[in-house]
């Protein structure tokens, strides 16, 4: 697995952690059945240990959130924006999660 890229979480991940403040797995957007979140991953050194954030395209919604942070705190550093493929996408760092290889599809 290379660090520093594009991942998805599996099935089984989110059944067994089921309940534990993940972003849904699957959901349904407009009456459509949407892919589960692409993941941004990195890892500790000598950890077994990756860190997952998860990617999102709604970008207002969270544009939202990030401007009320800023009012409120004077800064948000639970989500940032950046382009992957030319498109604007919001890292949620807020909702990074700890994964093992097992569940980790490429």
């Amino acid at each position: 697995m290379d660090l520093a890229n594009f991942y998805f979480i599996n099935d089984d991940y989110y059944k067994n952690f089921e309940g534990f403040g993940l972003l849904e797995n699957r959901e349904i957007v407009e009456g459509k059945l949407h892919g589960r979140p692409c993941y941004y991953a990195f890892k500790e050194k000598d950890s077994p240990i990756y860190w997952m954030i998860p990617i999102s395209s709604k970008i207002e919604k969270y544009e939202k959130e990030y401007d009320k942070a800023m009012k409120k705190y004077e800064m948000c550093d639970g989500i940032s924006f950046g382009y992957i493929l030319g498109e604007r996408k919001a890292f949620l760092i807020q909702n990074m999660c700890p994964v093992i290889d097992k569940y980790i599809t490429m």
